[in-house]
């Protein structure tokens, strides 16, 4: 019997579709499905810690399946997952291009169509956060910094807009390193995003040549980029080109070195950190992740 924990994003308020859908898989699955719902941050990461069934299913956005994963790799059972979008930009879940849904997730379950996805890391120290989609250093972390300040007051989609223009208008580039075995960039950066997956921001499409399974991470070093060339250019981001702007430098790597002359934001998949020093790379751990159905 295939058996089922479902985690859910507590914090958000449950639609019509979500509850009929958990009513259905109560129904078909029984007492081998189980229901967690998060009521503070890091929960998440708790319960994936401790599940036993066989197949974890995140129903939330990019910031649970970040705490979700960074529980998984703590569960020796390392069960399959599986996504339902339930967040702001679920930016992961469409870069990847999965179809799960209410509608087909008991189906997909049994006939599964599932890939191995890369889970990168970011360490400072001796601490260590894993993450799915990207991670970026700078400009996006001020930008999700500002974002959980305006979030309560203008809501989750126009509140990303409030606080990208406020950041653009008040940030100050710095100077930082990003540097690996192959390369050694060093100058005044808007920001520096290393990416498993393509997309942030809700369907920015920062580095069209990521992919989550290749064991790799694709970089765009955006340089003294100003707020015009962002609004000249930000067309091409959502419908996935590269920015031909000699302050913009895309490229590939397995592990990199990002330093700061003085305290930098950043941010993965929503989650904020500061420091100066991180290093950012591909771990060892694959996850198997449901996406569609083999039989319909």
């Amino acid at each position: 019997m295939i058996s089922v924990h479902c985690i859910l994003n507590g914090s958000k308020q449950k639609s019509k579709p979500l509850i009929h859908f958990i009513s259905n898989c109560r129904s078909s699955l029984g007492n081998s499905f189980v229901l967690s719902e998060t009521t503070e941050p890091l929960h998440a990461s708790k319960i994936a810690e401790k599940v036993r069934e066989k197949i974890i299913l995140i129903i939330g956005g990019d910031g649970t399946v970040n705490e979700v994963m960074n529980g998984w790799v703590k569960n020796e059972l390392k069960p399959k997952i599986v996504i339902i979008p339930y967040g702001t930009g679920n930016d992961f879940v469409r870069g990847i291009n999965s179809l799960i849904n209410y509608d087909n997730f008991i189906n997909c379950i049994h006939h599964a169509d599932m890939v191995e996805i890369d889970l990168p890391f970011v360490q400072q120290e001796n601490s260590i956060r894993y993450f799915v989609n990207i991670c970026d250093i700078g400009f996006g972390g001020e930008v999700v910094r500002k974002l959980n300040q305006n979030r309560k007051r203008f809501g989750p989609r126009f509140s990303y807009a409030i606080s990208t223009v406020q950041t653009f208008l008040t940030y100050r580039k710095k100077t930082i390193s990003l540097s690996s075995e192959n390369l050694e960039i060093r100058r005044k950066s808007l920001m520096i995003a290393i990416c498993n997956g393509p997309m942030f921001g809700d369907g920015l499409i920062i580095q069209p040549d990521a992919n989550a399974q290749d064991s790799l991470l694709h970089f765009a070093f955006f340089g003294e980029v100003s707020l015009l060339d962002y609004l000249l250019n930000i067309r091409k981001l959502w419908r996935g080109f590269k920015i031909n702007h000699k302050k913009v430098i895309y490229g590939i790597e397995q592990r990199f070195i990002v330093t700061a002359d003085e305290e930098v934001f950043g941010e993965c998949d929503g989650e904020l950190f500061m420091g100066k020093y991180f290093t950012i790379g591909i771990s060892a751990y694959k996850f198997p992740l449901i996406i569609g159905c083999l039989k319909n």
